[in-house]
């Protein structure tokens, strides 16, 4: 090969290798981020996968996690029954990526979401009546405990950063207390 072939062969191989991965990214990337988009594809999205009934998702908030390039959107369903969450990824080119959403009775639940600054505990609920004034939050198995404060919030989601050794999956055991630091039964706030 002479010296043209092999430098017009290299220039094409750095072209490739530069526009490929913006190409593949642009396309993946590809919702506005912004809360009118962001509720229709929310509503588009669980009602393509959800046979039983339509699903209409009102947005409470939408939270970008510490510093990372994820977004969680919290959500109520149309009938006020159910509380959820949706994570979206950010892209250099400033649109978002659906990733994954989660709703269902459960009134106040735990998760874990991996972020591309490390792992998060998010704890999203209800708090009717204003009846729960914190959260004893701990973390089973991972010798973790801290208390999330919601007096004041009907709807809330909080996020809090976990250790970089926490590399499996999270569970947690929420205690549900009072203005007075007395637990509170689930059926006592919900019932």
């Amino acid at each position: 090969m002479t010296k043209k072939v092999k430098y017009l062969i290299s220039i094409i191989i750095l072209c490739t290798a530069i526009t490929l991965p913006l190409y593949i990214h642009s396309h993946q990337y590809t919702l506005e981020n912004e809360e009118s988009s962001i509720e229709t594809h929310l509503n588009d999205w669980i009602n393509k996968e959800n046979d039983y009934r339509e699903v209409i998702p009102a947005i409470i908030d939408i939270f970008q996690i510490g510093d990372s390039n994820t977004n969680i959107v919290l959500f109520q369903t149309d009938d006020e029954n159910m509380i959820g969450y949706a994570s979206y990824l950010k892209g250099w080119n400033g649109k978002l990526k659906a990733v994954h959403y989660s709703f269902g009775t459960d009134k106040i639940y735990f998760e874990d979401i991996q972020t591309n600054k490390g792992k998060y505990g998010i704890i999203l609920g209800m708090n009717p009546n204003l009846l729960i004034d914190h959260i004893n939050v701990d973390l089973i198995d991972k010798d973790l405990h801290y208390v999330v404060e919601v007096s004041k919030e009907e709807r809330f989601l909080k996020y809090k950063k976990l250790p970089k050794k926490m590399k499996d999956h999270v569970y947690a055991e929420l205690i549900l207390k009072d203005d007075n630091s007395n637990p509170l039964e689930y059926t006592e706030v919900f019932n």
